[in-house]
């Protein structure tokens, strides 16, 4: 398969032909990537594998085609809303992601999904919520920091199912989820952050919510949300057995690598932004954040809270 047509579609036809399967592209990531544009072509794309890579910047992925999935049932359902709009979509690298340009409109079952969990219309406007295809059918796709005017690349994403598939969540494959936080990019210099888990208890729980993608957050992630030089950081990751001891772990880092003031909470289990709404969360949170410091007593403090 040529994948000249795909990159034309994904970059334009304003490309210079390097060889029998090269062509080289102004590299529309360096602007964001790096903060200077690219004006000598360095972006290199393969037309025989579907590759790219950009030799400023490092952006790189790979394009492939990929089929929609059964059409039968609830499938045939979803498939109405795609009519002819499935195209070739980008399998993932190690850099950035392309992708699905349907968004998340009234009318729809994933519509319906954001609303079950608190999702509200400012916030499917607000986070870019979109209709996941191909591998992502039946997902809603939550991007983080999107690139370029096409506004058709991230850096991650989380697509989770709206129609009961397993595993519920999916990222990028090949991503180095641990080297991106969500939403931080929104976040202003000293303001008061809340660190919670999972995309969607982030937007549940309001604009000023970053998410690690998981319970173990990684050096890298805890480095970037100091960089932002926030007043304050709640950590608030889930309240069972596998979020409790990390959280704590979390706020030690927090509170030994800079002057900020870091809270505490312990979640109930099952529990969170989205099963709670955001008001009844964000009041739990004023009530049991506990500040923390290493000593017995935010321990007496949590334990108090917790009865």
């Amino acid at each position: 398969m040529n994948f000249l047509t795909l990159f034309e579609e994904k970059f334009g036809k304003d490309y210079i032909r390097a060889g029998n399967s090269e062509i080289t592209y102004n590299c529309p990531f360096c602007l964001q990537k790096r903060g200077k544009s690219d004006d000598d072509h360095k972006l290199w794309c393969n037309t025989d594998s579907g590759k790219w890579h950009c030799f400023k910047c490092d952006a790189k992925g790979r394009l492939s085609k990929l089929l929609p999935e059964s059409t039968d049932g609830i499938y045939g359902e979803i498939a109405g809303i795609f009519q002819d709009r499935y195209s070739t979509v980008s399998e993932d690298d190690d850099s950035l992601f392309y992708l699905p340009n349907i968004h998340v409109t009234p009318g729809i079952l994933a519509y319906e999904y954001c609303q079950s969990r608190g999702i509200t219309d400012s916030d499917i406007e607000f986070y870019d919520i979109r209709l996941g295809t191909d591998r992502l059918f039946g997902r809603i796709v939550i991007p983080n920091v999107v690139y370029t005017d096409s506004r058709c690349w991230t850096d991650m994403y989380s697509a989770r199912t709206y129609i009961g598939q397993e595993p519920k969540y999916l990222n990028p494959e090949y991503c180095h989820k641990t080297n991106s936080v969500f939403n931080l990019h929104n976040q202003t210099v000293r303001g008061d952050l809340i660190v919670v888990e999972g995309v969607i208890t982030a937007i549940a729980a309001g604009r000023n919510a970053v998410a690690v993608y998981g319970c173990h957050p990684s050096e890298i992630q805890l480095q970037q949300i100091l960089l932002k030089r926030p007043k304050s950081i709640i950590c608030c990751l889930d309240g069972d057995s596998a979020g409790k001891e990390p959280n704590r772990k979390m706020a030690e880092v927090f509170a030994k690598n800079s002057d900020v003031k870091v809270y505490l909470v312990e979640m109930p289990e099952k529990e969170d932004a989205a099963s709670m709404g955001r008001e009844k969360y964000l009041d739990y949170i004023s009530k049991n954040k506990v500040l923390y410091s290493q000593s017995v007593y935010t321990e007496i403090e949590l334990l108090l809270k917790g009865k």
